[in-house]
């Protein structure tokens, strides 16, 4: 006889969800005659807050996200303008059970916009489109595992730089190494303790944010602790700007095509790596090569608003004394009388 054994996984989930409602549960387990479990759960006269329509209400954000792929714009997270994003962190969990899927869920929804999917496959597809702060991976599914599905993640443009933390019921110190070879950045067992889970979530979170600072700074960028991926695309990005800063007309949009990326997933990924959004990024190399030309040349400040791609004397003023805290005037009196 073939005998399977469960991970234990359940057992977990179902005090985790009997302690969420405030209950209790006891277990009597007596060799050859069998085992009782006990659930104690307090009546509590709740009547939930409905819609106008008779619906609970769904922030339209989370109610977006969890909607099919076909279903869903690819703005959901991203504004329409490409120059915001939502103010919550989101997650991508990505798990076959739906029960562990929901038990994660109730832990992070309130703090992180949440999206899910049931395999690899359609975890990969969820993070190129939404391009998610990090994603939360079951190494055992089906139609993609968690070990091709991290590496899939890893090794695509879109997605390279977003923290993976893995979900496994297996000690094996071997499965571990492999989930690391792939690109794993953290591991958490099952039944995991749910704030523990929490902790390393947010110390990822904090990590790439501590990095995307960092980034910010060109000079910083060889000693920071991102893929080669990550870094080559960074620097990509930044001589394209600066080869067409000058085009008054510059787009996202063209600096995305130009990067074979969609606009979303352009702004989604500078922001995420460097903390600017790619309009900032063009707006800064412009007012430096401005600066340069500012103290180098003789030329004449509208000659060199043109040259660097503002549409106009004023507005570029105002944002070379937003950024530098002296207007261009100021600059050239302080510096030929020095």
């Amino acid at each position: 006889d073939v005998h399977h054994t469960g991970s234990g996984i359940g057992l977990a989930l179902v005090k985790a969800f009997v302690e969420l409602h405030g209950g209790t549960i006891e277990v009597d387990s007596t060799e050859g005659r069998g085992t009782t479990f006990t659930i104690e759960l307090p009546i509590k006269a709740e009547v939930p807050t409905v819609s106008p329509q008779g619906e609970a209400p769904v922030k339209k954000l989370d109610k977006e996200l969890v909607a099919c792929e076909e279903e869903t714009p690819a703005e959901a997270i991203s504004p329409s303008d490409g120059t915001e994003e939502s103010t919550r962190e989101s997650v991508l969990v990505i798990d076959d059970n739906p029960d562990v899927r929901s038990y994660i869920r109730s832990l992070l929804e309130g703090t992180y916009t949440i999206i899910e999917a049931e395999d690899g496959q359609q975890g990969v597809k969820q993070a190129m489109r939404y391009v998610p702060d990090v994603v939360v991976c079951d190494m055992m599914m089906p139609v993609m595992d968690g070990l091709e599905c991290c590496r899939c993640l890893k090794s695509e443009l879109q997605t390279s730089h977003i923290p993976v933390m893995m979900l496994t019921a297996c000690s094996l110190d071997e499965q571990r190494i492999q989930g690391f070879e792939c690109g794993a950045d953290s591991y958490i067992a099952k039944p995991f303790n749910s704030k523990v889970m929490l902790t390393r979530l947010r110390n990822l979170i904090d990590n790439r944010r501590r990095i995307k600072q960092a980034l910010g700074d060109t000079a910083s960028l060889a000693k920071e602790s991102v893929s080669d991926m990550d870094k080559t695309f960074i620097e990509r990005f930044r001589n394209l700007l600066d080869e067409r800063l000058s085009n008054s007309e510059l787009s996202v949009e063209d600096l995305g095509s130009d990067m074979g990326m969609s606009r979303v997933q352009l702004y989604r990924k500078v922001k995420a790596l460097t903390n600017y959004s790619p309009v900032e990024l063009l707006r800064i190399a412009r007012l430096k090569r401005a600066a340069s030309l500012l103290a180098a040349t003789e030329k004449s400040i509208s000659e060199i608003t043109y040259e660097v791609g503002f549409s106009s004397p004023s507005y570029f003023t105002k944002c070379y004394k937003d950024y530098f805290g002296e207007s261009p005037t100021d600059f050239l009196k302080r510096t030929k009388n020095a």
